[in-house]
């Protein structure tokens, strides 16, 4: 009789640890690589699995780029001028999965991003700050080369305005245009992999 006991005691001790171990241990998947709309034009990617788990946010970095460069003007080295340019950006946003096989993905979903720029003439006192604001919306396939690796093509339509200003003063003729982001279409490598996500317990 003891012996019964105590092996339902084991045995219900073995089923809450199984059963909280399941209830309050769960994995969030993180994916981080490249993205390429040309040969010499790279983003980062960057997206993490949210509460629903067809839902990931997504994070791009689009642009990161500085320039200095002196401007020649013929035989008249006195209009030369040496100037100075960086722009970065940025956009985030959510995709929704749709499974079509076991390794082959649909997605879709809206972004929002900004890109901003900034150029200087170094021998004047002239120079401008752009920005340019853009959403859109993502269309793209993904499949998955074993467990660790995916790559993905997507294209992104979607609308931007640039605004400017001008040595201190705002350039109030801009205008917004509807076109693609940075290419028709945009490949991407990237890494998966999962962290471990605790719930908490509710306390009685």
């Amino acid at each position: 009789m003891k012996k019964s006991r105590l092996l339902l005691s084991a045995t219900c001790l073995l089923s809450f640890l199984i059963i909280s171990t399941t209830s309050f241990s769960q994995t969030t998947k993180h994916e981080i690589g490249i993205q390429m709309a040309g040969f010499d034009d790279f983003n980062i990617l960057y997206k993490k699995q949210l509460k629903k788990e067809s839902t990931f946010l997504r994070v791009r970095g689009t642009s990161f780029s500085s320039r200095f460069y002196n401007q020649f003007n013929g035989f008249n080295t006195s209009k030369d001028y040496k100037s100075f340019s960086v722009s970065i950006g940025a956009v985030v946003g959510w995709e929704i999965r749709v499974p079509i096989s076991d390794k082959f993905n649909f997605y879709h979903g809206p972004e929002i991003g900004l890109n901003t720029g900034y150029s200087n003439v170094l021998d004047t006192n002239s120079y401008s700050v752009r920005f340019t604001p853009r959403i859109g919306y993502v269309f793209g396939f993904s499949y998955n080369l074993g467990e660790r690796f995916s790559i993905g093509i997507e294209t992104i339509p979607g609308m931007s305005t640039v605004m400017r200003i001008d040595n201190g003063t705002f350039d109030d003729s801009w205008n917004v245009g509807l076109g693609f982001d940075q290419n028709i279409a945009l490949l991407s490598l990237v890494y998966r992999f999962e962290t471990e996500r605790k719930k908490k317990r509710s306390k009685e």
